[in-house]
């Protein structure tokens, strides 16, 4: 995947929408800079945590609007190119606005993973919207949440 990235933290997004601004500017202006795309309107936003992640005072990096290329096309000078590695993921489908995302996520972090037989594989995780994304403001996109996870 490819996209533009930032680094900020969780009460930056709440407070200043960095996440959300940099997705939209991302699709609305910045796509078409890319050569060998793979995926249709789809997309994936991508968070990388560093090692003993606090979510109250530590910055993660977020890859944002990143979309399916292939690993030869050139990447203008500000992108950035990961690949999402095999692992078994634990997947939660979030319906409705972008703003409630981070619900999901507490959900996730706070009810599903400490009452379930896996614990995170990695320090990271991806968001993934089909060509039905209706756009920030609508309130019933679908959004998948993925969460790399292993047996306890």
């Amino acid at each position: 995947m490819a996209g533009v990235s930032v680094s900020t933290t969780l009460e930056d997004t709440k407070t200043n929408s960095t996440i959300p601004k940099l997705m939209n500017d991302f699709f609305e202006n910045r796509v078409s800079e890319l050569a060998g795309i793979m995926c249709g309107k789809g997309g994936f936003g991508m968070f990388i945590d560093p090692p003993n992640y606090n979510p109250t005072t530590d910055e993660f990096q977020w890859i944002a609007g990143g979309v399916e290329v292939n690993s030869h096309g050139e990447l203008p000078e500000d992108f950035v190119r990961k690949t999402i590695p095999a692992h078994t993921y634990a997947v939660i489908t979030y319906t409705g606005h972008v703003a409630g995302l981070g619900e999901a996520y507490n959900h996730f972090y706070q009810t599903w993973l400490p009452n379930s037989s896996y614990e995170l594989a990695d320090s990271f995780g991806f968001e993934y919207t089909d060509e039905s994304f209706k756009g920030p403001n609508a309130t019933d996109n679908v959004v998948e949440l993925y969460f790399p996870v292993k047996k306890k």
